[in-house]
């Protein structure tokens, strides 16, 4: 199964359980200029926006920023 591509500009906060098949994804997307990072959840969090809200105001400190559920 392929997975779907990240947006090609602009900050990306990716959440997933599996960091293995994105952590690759991450380092090549921040190698290339592109802020990225990598948010490992569960699917039995309560609101994933809530922690991705959160986790992005410290890593992107203002910034405009999307999240990503790998699926």
């Amino acid at each position: 199964m392929s997975r779907p591509p990240l947006p090609r500009e602009g900050a990306v906060l990716v959440m997933t359980d599996d960091p293995g098949e994105w952590a690759p994804v991450v380092a090549d997307r921040n190698a290339a200029g592109h802020r990225t990072a990598l948010l490992i959840g569960t699917d039995d969090a309560d609101d994933p926006s809530d922690l991705a809200e959160q986790m992005a105001e410290d890593i992107f400190r203002g910034a405009e920023w999307q999240l990503f559920v790998s699926p």
